[in-house]
Formats: structure tokens, C-alpha cells, sequence
């Protein structure tokens, strides 16, 4: 007898402890309408495309305005001829433009090939260029790895 009032005493607290708002909320349908959205970017102006016919270049780059008035943009890029071989021989490269939009013009190599006694010796990859207090940072991942 103990263990059926118990048991009595236990369904009515859980009944009790339900929440009739949340039942209520499933049970209602909402009227916010669903609607398929579509983002159309346009065409990419040819001035804007960066392209090597020796060197794949990976990303968009990290772009920054400098104090000079140009933009300057670090990207990846390693040799076409052996294929998609960045993880051992892709570099930073530098790149300028006048124009956010390009054309860019490659001016240099910011991390190249520097060699085993370095943790990035063989490899840098995925730059990112941020400016704070004044100075400018470049995040990067590199390896070493031949």
C-alpha cells in the first residue's frame, strides 16, 4: 500500500511539472512565411581576376590599404607544374593594386622557401593581414616537411 501511494504521489508531481506553454507551442503552427532566397553576385570583372600562368594561386588573398595609397594583397601560391602540391612548396607572395578591385601586380615574394632550419622553412600557406595600433600583422601557417 506504502508503494502505491508513492507511486501516486510521484505521476502527480510529474504531471504537475509539465509545461502546458511548450505543448501549446508545438501544437501551434507559426505564421511566419518561408520564402527560398537567392543571392546573385554578378559577373566577376575581368580587371579583378589574379591569375599566374606558372603558379597556382590559392584564395582571394588578405587585402590591407597601406599608408601609401595602395592596396596591397598576401596570397599563396606554389609551382602549376606539380600540381596541387601546396602543403610542401606553397609561399606568401605580395601583390599591388591601386584599386581594391585590381589589377594587382605581383611585386614580391613576402615568405618564400627559406630552408629546413626554419619550423616554415618549406611551406607558408593561408595568409590573413591585420593592422592594430599601428602595425601591421600577418598571420600565416607554415611546416617544414621534404
Amino acid at each position: 500500500m506504502k508503494h502505491q501511494i508513492s507511486i501516486v504521489f510521484l505521476i502527480l508531481a510529474l504531471i504537475g511539472c509539465t509545461d502546458k506553454k511548450s505543448k501549446k507551442a508545438l501544437n501551434q503552427t507559426s505564421s511566419v512565411k518561408i520564402e527560398n532566397y537567392k543571392i546573385e553576385l554578378g559577373k566577376v570583372s575581368p580587371k579583378s581576376v589574379f591569375v599566374n600562368d606558372t603558379m597556382s594561386i590559392w584564395g582571394g588573398g588578405s587585402l590591407v590599404k597601406g599608408e601609401d595609397g595602395l592596396y596591397h594583397m598576401f596570397y599563396s601560391q606554389w609551382p602549376k607544374k606539380i600540381g596541387w602540391e601546396w602543403v610542401n612548396y606553397s609561399i606568401i607572395s605580395h601583390a599591388v593594386s591601386k584599386s581594391p578591385f585590381g589589377p594587382f601586380t605581383h611585386k614580391d615574394d613576402a615568405l618564400p622557401d627559406r630552408g629546413a632550419q626554419f619550423w616554415d622553412g618549406s611551406t607558408t600557406h593561408n595568409p590573413t593581414v591585420h593592422k592594430f595600433n599601428g602595425k601591421y600583422y600577418l598571420y600565416y601557417m607554415g611546416e617544414y616537411w621534404r
